[in-house]
């Protein structure tokens, strides 16, 4: 799994020596396409979808480009820390021969070692990580298993100890550490903020249906120019972003935290998203033209490295007002870009795009097997991101629905048509 999503050095480098690798997308006409379609593509795995939502940038000409540090190792680390937790299972075993050592693997934990070398890379200021991982990072940079190269537990560490016991010695250190932190309890607590939300959604869900007969979903992401790059700026951003990686690497591993830089390339901060997003919402109340039949809505905003933060919602509208579904999310689109923005923003209107399995548009209280689609496809706003996400400079909620809706009075049963 870990040989087919990582991403060598050679092929994280341009012709020109300077990292990056460019992904034509050809067959789109905006660049608001870009991006959307390639992170929701279904074939790829959680790996490269974690990495392309936090490393892609997004050129002028309609070309995406990732940033040549990888974060796509995490989900295998993630793995590999809950299995340490789990139990004392040892990772290598050794025994004296002579005046030699025989050192065997003692469990399928051993072939997770690997992951332990890209810790550095891995590692980003600008990132909150979950319980298990902060402290493996905390406790990687003072152990000597930091100075291994974790590929071959033969290899010799120094004349006393072969590699496979200083990472052996690494697992009952942070098994020991875990335990005294409770990062077990804090970790099931991280889990269930995704359970938390998605309950949330659902419930919510379920009362819009249980009150419209009929719900249309509109689906729109809001975003800003400003996160977008000149083609001339595309290999200065990227040794920008490659400094601020190394530098944030050095920092790391000496413990430095003065020499952190946190979110020093984002070009979108929290603050202007959730400005623009407040006053969307806000407005929506005094633009019946576009929002008369809105019932409900849910959003979520999301991080790249470079471009910083962005915003996806989903639009519920009673069917029984609304039937033109794109038209009426293009026309968001257009408010978002000339009222809300003012011509500094731009949207997606994912409601054109025919994706495998469309849900979008018009549902039906009685079509279960819809809903349960469409519940699925909105899914992703509720999860919160297991492995990572982003340090906002101010507290903020990421994700949001509108008000639960109240269930109608009694009355006639609603019957299916």
């Amino acid at each position: 799994m870990y040989s087919e999503d990582k991403a060598s050095d050679e092929e994280r480098s341009n012709d020109d020596g300077t990292a990056g690798i460019p992904i034509v997308h050809t067959s789109k006409k905006d660049i608001d396409d870009n991006v959307t379609d390639t992170v929701r593509e279904t074939n790829i795995s959680d790996a490269t979808r974690l990495d392309l939502g936090l490393n892609t940038i997004l050129v002028k000409d309609g070309t995406t480009v990732l940033l040549p540090n990888s974060h796509d190792a995490l989900p295998m680390l993630d793995i590999f820390l809950r299995m340490m937790m789990k139990d004392d299972t040892p990772a290598f075993t050794v025994h004296s021969e002579g005046r030699g050592k025989r050192m065997k693997k003692a469990s399928k934990l051993a072939d997770y070692f690997v992951t332990v070398r890209n810790a550095a890379s891995m590692y980003s200021s600008a990132l909150a990580y979950p319980p298990h991982i902060e402290l493996f990072f905390e406790l990687y940079r003072v152990h000597p298993v930091s100075y291994c190269v974790c590929v071959n537990p033969w290899r010799r560490f120094d004349t006393e100890h072969l590699e496979g016991e200083v990472m052996e010695a690494f697992r009952l250190a942070y098994r020991k550490e875990a335990k005294q932190r409770g990062t077990r309890k804090k970790l099931d607590d991280w889990d269930r903020r995704s359970e938390t939300n998605l309950a949330r959604l659902k419930q919510y869900f379920d009362a819009l249906f249980d009150k419209y007969a009929r719900i249309v979903t509109v689906r729109v992401d809001f975003y800003h120019h400003g996160a977008i790059i000149e083609p001339a700026e595309v290999s200065e951003v990227l040794k920008q972003a490659e400094n601020a990686s190394a530098k944030d690497s050095v920092a790391y591993l000496a413990g430095n935290e003065e020499e952190i830089v946190g979110n020093a390339l984002a070009r979108v901060g929290i603050e202007e998203v959730m400005r623009d997003r407040d006053r969307l919402f806000a407005n929506m109340r005094g633009k019946p033209s576009l929002f008369e039949h809105m019932v409900g809505h849910v959003w979520r905003i999301e991080y790249a490295r470079v471009g910083g933060y962005h915003l996806h919602c989903a639009l519920f509208f009673d069917g029984s007002k609304i039937k033109q579904h794109e038209w009426i999310a293009q026309q968001i689109c257009d408010y978002w870009r000339e009222v809300i923005t003012k011509g500094r923003g731009y949207a997606h209107n994912c409601n054109r795009n025919r994706y495998p399995d469309y849900v979008l548009g018009p549902t039906d209280y009685h079509d279960h097997d819809k809903r349960a689609r469409l519940m699925k496809c909105l899914a992703y706003l509720a999860k919160e991101e297991q492995l990572v996400y982003a340090k906002p400079s101010i507290k903020c909620k990421l994700f949001g629905t509108g008000r639960l809706p109240q269930p109608n009075s009694a009355g006639r049963k609603r019957r299916k048509e």
